[in-house]
């Protein structure tokens, strides 16, 4: 990627978040890749980086994953090709001279992928709490291979946006009330010479609009940009199956209606043919079910437990038939 130049273009309309990675392939084709400004840092540790620990100490190894060319970071055939020769030198770590070709790329790489541990950092910690625009400004200057630069634009017409020029006497809050529009009129537009800077440009985006912490989807498990913790679900698509249109939280609010309705059915025809015990068992243990996080796994359990089948064998049995049932609980 050394002497390439890529355009990162965001823009935020109303609730929704843009944003594209553009560039020119080594064949001299373009490409142009929108992503999730939001998810995007978070997808890098779920689809493309994959961290090892290394005997019985708990070493720094983060490399790029299988199938890393599915993030929308990796698109460049040229980046593919480098990414490739540094994967091919983890398996056979020889030695690389000063001067030869890969030395220098290697470098940018590994620098890179130093830059995403500082966002697994972020991500585990207890706070979870982003960097500052003046830590991302010390990191930028304290790092020569950081060279990004960015403008605010204005939109003129469906597909042309012009600079605009802000003047000597510009403050952060004349540029946060650009900002601010939501009609999706004003783009941020960052030139990018490296995956390094493409990773810190969305970073400076994130920073510059408030989102101030990285939470973990309490559905999907990925980790997103928030403005407050409060914020439970990412807009991802869920991977839960028959809820894979929806994004995560109304992914959950789907099962959350379903599941309760299959609840209270059996709630039901306990209250009217069971004793009270099995009724009091069944409505604890789904209490304690429920309570958890609405996560894939707890999902799934949840359902196993309210599967028509498993209710029968389990709590329609005839020993527990009563001929009063469990009236007197309604």
């Amino acid at each position: 990627m050394k002497n390439k130049e890529y355009l990162v273009t965001i823009s935020n309309k109303k609730t929704k978040i843009d944003g594209y990675f553009c560039g020119t392939n080594f064949d001299g084709t373009d490409f142009k890749i929108w992503f999730n400004p939001l998810t995007v840092l978070g997808d890098l540790l779920d689809t493309a980086i994959v961290y090892d620990e290394v005997s019985e100490f708990i070493v720094e190894n983060y490399s790029f994953k299988k199938g890393y060319q599915k993030h929308p970071f990796f698109k460049d055939k040229d980046c593919q090709r480098e990414i490739e020769t540094y994967r091919n030198w983890q398996k056979t770590k020889e030695y690389i001279p000063v001067g030869a070709p890969f030395f220098y790329m290697h470098g940018i790489l590994c620098s890179f992928l130093v830059a995403v541990g500082k966002l697994d950092e972020i991500f585990k910690s207890e706070r979870k709490e982003n960097i500052s625009l003046n830590e991302l400004e010390m990191i930028r200057s304290f790092n020569e291979e950081l060279k990004f630069t960015f403008k605010l634009q204005r939109r003129t017409t469906a597909s042309e946006y012009v600079d605009i020029f802000f003047g000597t006497h510009t403050t952060m809050e004349i540029i946060q009330n650009v900002l601010n529009d939501k009609n999706g009129h004003i783009r941020v537009a960052y030139t990018c010479y490296s995956l390094e800077d493409i990773l810190f440009a969305v970073w400076h985006y994130l920073v510059l609009q408030g989102y101030i912490k990285f939470n973990q989807c309490h559905h999907c498990e990925r980790y997103f940009a928030t403005t407050t913790l409060k914020q439970k679900y990412c807009n991802r698509k869920s991977p839960y199956k028959d809820c894979k249109k929806q994004t995560c939280d109304k992914a959950v609010d789907k099962m959350k209606l379903k599941l309760t309705r299959r609840a209270n059915g059996v709630y039901s025809h306990l209250l009217d043919f069971y004793h009270e015990e099995v009724y009091n068992e069944f409505k604890s243990e789904y209490k304690k079910l429920k309570a958890k996080r609405w996560n894939v796994e707890n999902l799934k359990e949840l359902e196993r437990f309210l599967d028509k089948n498993v209710v029968k064998e389990r709590w329609y049995k005839p020993e527990y038939r009563s001929d009063s049932g469990a009236e007197h609980l309604r």
